[in-house]
């Protein structure tokens, strides 16, 4: 090992290496860690803190391992990327050339640097996975603008809406995590090289703004034992990707449910779903199963991800590595997610007279509606109708007839059954809501309009920072 030299000697057994060695995990950083080398020894080269010809030698010997370096990757030997690197500059041009290829840094600041820089291109993956599931929502709200659905609360059947109104309810979740996630770039977006171990160097003319822009960062740390310390940034991405799929998963959930046999709202897509080992006539919906299992195991990541810097003392240990891999895996899991959960969305069929019937089978479900019209029109204290429709709720049979009967004797009101079907009927009762966000279908049409504009505007600009990482 190249850094087993002076204090510390002697060979290490393999299973200590292998324990405490990130090279592994690693791989994910490995160009963006040459990267973050080549940008701080250009500008050493250039406040002459090294000599021209042994700066460009240098360079020359980074710039070929970073266009190979993935298939140049080391199985084991080095602690970590770091070393490697290192090692490999230096066994090519000899430690008289390749030993000051660490000048005026430290891995602290070199590993923090590299993570940002590939934290920053992996959010804007994210960010793009989000924007095509969203299209993928948008493109299925147009087609069901007048699909009438039963709304749920406490997993009981509540009111009538619509299965536009349903995914814009999700789409607009999505946005708020859209911009959680795109708000974290600005913090992710500053750069820690220079601060060495951490508390920088004692290079004259080093300028760390300088590297910083080199590497395509806006700004840089300022403190630098803030900056190989802080892992917040890690933190808060990890939190921001977890409640983005725990939305998910509360949507994917009413999706499982509506595939049971006893309800059939919706048919999945035939590779979306698995029959059994034993029983041929099974639909499992698989795709959905795991992308509800692997929300649990985000949600596990991320506690642990706090409770490994809980009290973790200022400023760098090496515990620091084992977070990483944590986030990459988080990462991974959530790109999978939103690509599998677009594509089904993409496919997916709804029946549409299952659902109907699901409607009106339940003449309850614009009970709600009746009892602001009958408080509207009759003046009557909504309480005391709230009351009496409750007691007709109750009954097994309802009638037009019945409930003009009721409304009658109880009330003192007469409502004629022709009365009582207008304010009953489920499309006209979508149609009377007239405040902003409701599933009347005028409203929706409004709505699923704004958002289309909104989400372009939304991905030009994105388009515009991909073109800039």
């Amino acid at each position: 090992m190249l850094y087993r030299k002076g204090a510390v000697e002697g060979e290490v057994p393999s299973f200590i290496s292998n324990f405490t060695s990130s090279l592994k995990y690693d791989r994910k950083i490995a160009k963006a860690t040459v990267k973050v080398v080549m940008a701080h020894i250009e500008h050493l080269c250039e406040i002459n803190a090294i000599n021209t010809n042994i700066c460009h030698k240098i360079l020359e010997t980074l710039k070929e391992l970073y266009g190979g370096i993935l298939e140049k990757y080391p199985n084991g030997k080095f602690e970590d990327i770091h070393e490697y690197i290192e090692y490999y500059v230096i066994n090519k041009l000899g430690e008289d050339v390749g030993g000051y290829v660490n000048l005026g840094k430290s891995r602290n600041d070199q590993v923090a640097t590299a993570i940002r820089i590939v934290l920053k291109d992996e959010i804007i993956n994210l960010l793009e996975g989000i924007i095509k599931l969203q299209h993928t929502l948008l493109n299925k709200a147009k087609e069901h603008v007048e699909t009438l659905v039963p709304g749920y609360t406490h997993q009981q059947k509540a009111q009538i809406t619509t299965l536009a109104h349903h995914f814009l309810a999700f789409y607009d979740a999505l946005d708020r995590d859209y911009e959680r996630i795109h708000g974290s770039l600005e913090r992710i977006d500053a750069s820690p090289l220079g601060s060495a171990a951490m508390v920088g160097n004692t290079i004259p003319g080093y300028d760390r703004a300088k590297v910083a822009k080199k590497l395509g960062f806006s700004k840089i740390v300022e403190n630098t034992e803030d900056a190989i310390a802080s892992r917040d940034f890690i933190l808060e991405a990890i939190f921001n990707i977890a409640i983005l799929i725990n939305n998910i998963s509360r949507f994917v959930e009413d999706l499982i449910l509506w595939s049971m046999n006893e309800l059939g709202y919706v048919v999945l897509p035939e590779h979306h779903v698995a029959t059994s080992s034993i029983m041929p006539h099974k639909r499992n919906p698989v795709t959905l199963e795991v992308i509800r299992a692997k929300t649990a195991k985000v949600l596990g990541y991320a506690t642990s991800a706090y409770a490994l810097l809980k009290s973790l003392p200022y400023s760098y240990n090496l515990d620091l590595q084992e977070l990483t891999p944590i986030l990459w895996e988080i990462i991974d899991d959530c790109k999978e997610i939103l690509a599998v959960l677009s594509d089904l969305l993409s496919k997916i069929r709804f029946n549409e007279e299952r659902l109907l019937k699901s409607v009106l089978e339940n003449i309850t479900l614009c009970f709600s509606d009746l009892a602001e019209y009958i408080t509207l029109k009759y003046n009557v204290p909504f309480r005391k109708v709230h009351r009496v429709l409750g007691e007709i709720s109750k009954r097994k049979h309802i009638t037009l007839h019945s409930i003009s009967e009721y409304l009658r004797e109880k009330l003192s009101i007469d409502i004629k059954e022709r009365e009582l079907e207008e304010i009953l009927n489920p499309i006209h009762s979508l149609k009377r809501k007239s405040v902003t966000g409701s599933p009347n279908p005028k409203e929706v049409r409004a709505l699923i309009n704004k958002r289309i504009k909104s989400l372009l505007d939304k991905e030009s600009k994105l388009s515009r920072l991909r073109s800039k990482s």
